[in-house]
């Protein structure tokens, strides 16, 4: 898993005396002599009086628009903030935390964020308005959480799909956490839902893939898993700067979960990258049959304009 850096600025103050102050290689040369006048007893006429002016001066500063306030937000702001989600007014999409009630009990829902700075760690906690909460398992501190509900299994309560993206980094399409929880109506809780996926760091759920010899700038791809396999055409010169391998097999992170409507049912879409920073990923639905999720309706899809 990559690892994000931090950007810290240090503001230096520098008190001049007199002249040729040498700071970080950078001479500050005083000016002209600054000759001092004292008046002892300031004459009332020597600051002329303004004339009245129908108009003012200056402009009145117009207020911000909600517009321009939003350019100076950014993603990176939630790194190390702590504190609920919704309150984080320099945070980017802090307004879809906004009102929310995420299990359908009429009442509004939280989610507050506690960050581990030092190992780079982040924590969030749903607190619901009935007074119960849902602990998400930790994920990078530079991720960013999506929260979606629907009914996926048809018992008339909402599941929850808790989707981390990963937004500024290099390559946003190759990392992510997903969690799944159903709501426990006995123990009157959220409890996470079991997916035909392997675990990686944190919350990643990964797929494993095989990547076979390329003959004719033809590479065939499987997933053995799932049954999946595809002949992908592949660029002469990407492949002679950027992959190294014969052969090669490897788990790759389910970077993007969405919830969808599929054969006239609602499931979750999910997406891997196939090859890094080439926007060209494999999408399948996860969609719960007969007590359990099962993978169905992969396919390749190009986001490959994203990178131009």
């Amino acid at each position: 898993m990559k690892r994000k850096g931090f950007i810290i600025l240090i503001v230096s103050s520098l008190l001049l005396c007199g002249c040729g102050t040498n700071v970080s290689n950078t001479t500050v040369q005083a000016g002209d002599e600054v000759k001092e006048e004292v008046q002892a007893t300031p004459t009332p006429t020597a600051t002329p009086t303004p004339e009245p002016t129908a108009q003012p001066t200056e402009e009145p500063k117009k207020e911000e628009s909600k517009e321009d306030q939003e350019v100076d937000k950014s993603p990176f702001w939630l790194w190390e903030y702590e504190g609920y989600v919704d309150e984080a007014s320099d945070y980017l999409w802090a307004e879809e935390f906004v009102d929310r009630d995420f299990d359908g009990d009429g009442k509004n829902d939280r989610l507050y964020r506690k960050c581990d700075a030092k190992n780079q760690l982040a924590f969030y906690t749903i607190e619901f308005g009935n007074d119960t909460k849902l602990e998400i398992p930790q994920c990078w501190n530079t991720g960013f959480p999506h929260i979606q509900s629907e009914d996926l299994d048809g018992d008339k309560e909402l599941e929850l799909l808790i989707n981390c993206t990963y937004d500024t980094s290099t390559d946003p399409m190759r990392f992510g956490d997903m969690w799944l929880f159903d709501y426990d109506r006995k123990a009157k809780e959220y409890k996470e839902v079991k997916l035909p996926f392997d675990n990686g760091d944190n919350g990643a759920k990964t797929i494993h893939v095989n990547f076979g010899k390329t003959v004719n700038s033809v590479m065939p791809i499987e997933i053995k898993k799932y049954d999946f396999a595809m002949d992908l055409d592949v660029d002469e010169d990407w492949l002679s700067n950027w992959w190294t391998y014969d052969e090669m097999e490897s788990d790759l992170m389910i970077w993007n979960s969405l919830i969808k409507d599929y054969e006239d049912e609602k499931a979750i879409y999910c997406e891997i990258e196939v090859f890094g920073k080439t926007g060209r990923v494999i999408g399948f639905y996860l969609v719960y049959n007969d007590g359990e999720y099962e993978v169905q309706g992969m396919d390749y899809s190009d986001y490959s304009q994203m990178y131009d």
